[in-house]
């Protein structure tokens, strides 16, 4: 149906908006599925693939403690900078030895949450494990 090209020529048009800038430098290659609150991307990096919830990170504001609101849309930021850099901040974690919660294993009790600083801007994000070559950021937030 003329609904279904609709949806997948919107797919695709997400899917080449949301691509890294290429040509190395660090960056990578994101793929999106979804649209506004509801974007999610994926990504790998060193064997490992990474999905975010990007339209909960960063397409909202967020309410934190005292009733503070942030939002990253007008810090200039993008999502392809902020979870490139959560992305550096997981992998040196786990290279340093750090091990991330997984989600239904015994004694699971909450996401890991770490600050990256991204163009200085603090960060926060929480990650789980989802299998042993799998991390997802369920969210990620300013931190005032």
């Amino acid at each position: 149906t003329i609904r279904n090209v609709i949806n997948k020529v919107r797919q695709w048009l997400l899917r080449m908006r949301t691509r890294g800038a290429g040509g190395g430098g660090g960056s990578l290659c994101f793929t999106a599925q979804g649209i506004g609150t509801d974007l999610v991307r994926t990504t790998q990096s060193a064997g490992v693939n990474f999905q975010f919830k990007t339209g909960h990170g960063f397409y909202r504001p967020h309410t934190g403690p005292g009733g503070v609101v942030t939002d990253l849309r007008p810090t200039g930021l993008t999502p392809d900078a902020i979870e490139t850099g959560i992305v550096q901040d997981l992998l040196a974690f786990r290279a340093a030895g750090g091990s991330l919660p997984r989600v239904g294993a015994p004694g699971f009790i909450r996401p890991l949450e770490r600050v990256s600083h991204v163009s200085g801007f603090r960060i926060r994000y929480r990650a789980v494990e989802l299998d042993p070559n799998s991390i997802g950021v369920s969210t990620y937030y300013l931190i005032p």
